[in-house]
């Protein structure tokens, strides 16, 4: 399953006592980090729980979004999705090499984070290996 969109990104800029971003009508919180994760998917081996983000790859969508999902650096166990995603039910997909494909549908991204007006979602994929 590939999946691709256009990236686009959401600057916010300091301002007392909170942040102004540059979509209307959005407030960031100055607590949180800017460009929080909306969709984190750690990746494990599904025996020993050793996580193998490494060299997985993984893409989402749903109805009209679509996309990859990345490495970052601050979650080094995990494929993550920006927080430009829209409220809505999502499916993801991981593949790895000597893995079978991870599958999941059913991923509801609600409204109410901050900022980026959607609260984070964290899923564990546990990837069992290839026959």
């Amino acid at each position: 399953m590939t999946f691709t969109r256009a990236k686009s990104l959401l600057f916010c800029v300091a301002a007392a006592p909170a942040i102004a971003c540059s979509d209307p009508g959005m407030t960031c919180n100055p607590n949180l980090p800017v460009n929080q994760p909306t969709i984190v998917i750690a990746v494990v081996d599904s025996a020993s729980g050793q996580p193998i983000a490494d060299s997985a790859t993984g893409s989402f969508a749903s109805t009209g979004v679509s996309d990859s999902l990345w490495h970052d650096p601050y979650h080094p166990d995990s494929l993550l999705e920006s927080n430009l995603v829209p409220a809505d039910t999502y499916a993801a997909a991981i593949v790895r090499p000597g893995y079978r494909q991870w599958l999941k549908s059913g991923i509801v991204v609600t409204a109410g984070g901050t900022c980026s007006a959607v609260s984070p979602v964290n899923i564990t994929a546990r990837l069992q290996p290839s026959p």
